[in-house]
């Protein structure tokens, strides 16, 4: 893989479209609990595929360094390379995260996971691997295609550091309790 490859001038992030050209990258904006969401209808969806640096990248319109591919999934290093081996897996089907997610589209997906990890730590023996899933900027997500990053882990100083801050104290038993069956109810099956 060429290191001068230039994947920005391939990738409009859809918030810097929208501030530079509201009418390039059309998105609906409302505001829940004071966070920015993107609501995008069928059209909107089609563009934000066709505009979509992983879709072009499964399309081989951008180059990547390929590690596994077949009908459903593809998989490609990060060009970030947090650490040695970082990959990127993705759904060959554009899904923008986690919620829009078919059940059949995340079933192919995750099901290649171990497949891939393994690899990557028959290939390297990480002491360790992150999985990492991001979805809306909030939580960070950038490219706006569903991804799960595999991050090998070598020890301290490695490149990643997770950053964990508990609320252990902050709950009770029964808090949780009914943090739990907030959630159990709104399960659609």
């Amino acid at each position: 893989m060429n290191r001068s490859t230039n994947y920005g001038k391939f990738f409009r992030h859809p918030l810097t479209s929208l501030i530079q050209n509201p009418l390039l990258y059309p998105v609906q904006l409302y505001t829940i609990d004071k966070r920015l969401h993107f609501k995008l209808d069928r059209e909107e969806q089609k563009m934000a595929h066709e505009d979509c640096i992983f879709c072009k990248i499964i399309d081989g319109d951008i180059p990547s360094a390929k590690v596994y591919e077949d009908d459903k999934v593809y998989a490609f290093l990060d060009i970030s390379q947090v650490t040695k081996g970082h990959t990127l897996v993705i759904p060959k089907e554009h899904t923008k995260n986690i919620y829009e997610t078919p059940p059949e589209t995340a079933k192919e997906l995750f099901s290649r996971i171990p497949v891939i990890a393994n690899a990557i730590r028959d290939a390297y023996q990480p002491l360790g691997i992150n999985l990492l899933n991001n979805n809306e900027p909030v939580a960070e997500q950038s490219v706006f295609h569903l991804h799960v990053h595999l991050i090998p882990r070598y020890g301290d100083g490695d490149g990643y550091t997770p950053n964990w801050i508990t609320h252990t104290e902050d709950y009770t038993s029964d808090d949780l309790q009914a943090v739990a069956k907030a959630i159990n109810e709104q399960i659609k099956h």
